[in-house]
């Protein structure tokens, strides 16, 4: 009538039964674990253990989209996102979802990392901080008293390239430093992006 086996019936009493047996405010679950609710060993073997060739397919596609640091081997990433990796995979035609890309990419060492502004460049001296701000205001004062218009502009033409810190995340396997300052000295050369 319900579509389950007597079997599975007479097991969910048991364990039912036993649930009554012990703390009524913290039963013992069927797995013995406190963690998990069902026995482990259940349920249906990974895709990517039941068909070997699905690793191989993938090791291609990271490998086609992978890089690596030069100077900390631990360390690669990959321009691959979850969606983009399973459309790689079904042109090789394995069919799979974005949260199972998403899963073979953690696998495979490679999770959204943010760069941390972890390596020092330097201490910055607040007496030469005071005087420019100091300065600053001093020539807003004056552009006041005369009349003429104060503009705070920033503009980001140039970007300095190198161990400094971008916004952002990407799919990596390791996390890398940064500096916490972005002092030209430190830099390995200036990119001008243009775009439109």
């Amino acid at each position: 009538m319900l579509g389950i086996s007597r079997r599975a019936s007479y097991t969910g009493i048991r364990e039912l039964e036993a649930m009554g047996d012990g703390d009524p405010d913290h039963p013992q679950r069927p797995s013995g674990d406190a963690k998990r609710v069902r026995r482990p060993g259940g349920g249906r073997r990974a895709r990517i253990d039941s068909e070997p060739q699905l690793a191989a397919t993938l090791a291609e596609v990271l490998a086609a989209h992978s890089a690596g640091s030069p100077t900390d081997e631990r360390v690669r990433w990959t321009d691959l996102k979850p969606m983009r990796s399973a459309q790689e995979l079904v042109e090789r035609g394995v069919t799979i979802c974005r949260n199972t890309a998403a899963a073979w990419l953690e696998q495979a060492g490679f999770r959204r990392r943010a760069l941390r502004q972890e390596l020092l460049a330097g201490a910055v001296d607040p007496q030469q901080r005071d005087a420019q701000c100091r300065r600053i205001a001093a020539l807003r004062r004056l552009a006041r008293q005369r009349g003429v218009p104060v503009l705070s502009i920033d503009t980001k033409k140039r970007q300095l390239l190198g161990a400094l810190h971008r916004h952002g995340q990407c799919y990596s396997s390791a996390a890398q430093d940064v500096y916490d300052h972005d002092f030209r000295h430190r830099t390995d050369g200036v990119l001008v992006p243009r775009g439109v």
